[in-house]
């Protein structure tokens, strides 16, 4: 199907970050098409991703959780 989120795709520092409806939070290297890291933080849709640096975002669902997000490679 098809994947509706209410976040908007964030660039930063060379990788573009976005949540999906399935509570996963994605990093991607647009340039080389490769998935640089993906976490899943919760069951429920992301609502926003604020990025802080490369591996260093604040998220929040739509059931309100809000998480510090600490990612690195792997």
């Amino acid at each position: 199907g098809y994947e509706h989120v209410p976040s908007m795709l964030i660039e930063k520092d060379g990788n573009v970050f976005f949540g999906t409806r399935n509570g996963v939070v994605y990093a991607i290297d647009p340039v080389n098409q490769q998935i640089v890291w993906a976490r899943k933080i919760d069951n429920s849709m992301i609502n926003t991703v604020r990025v802080i640096d490369k591996t260093h975002l604040v998220v929040s669902t739509m059931d309100g959780k809000i998480v510090l997000l600490e990612a690195t490679n792997g």
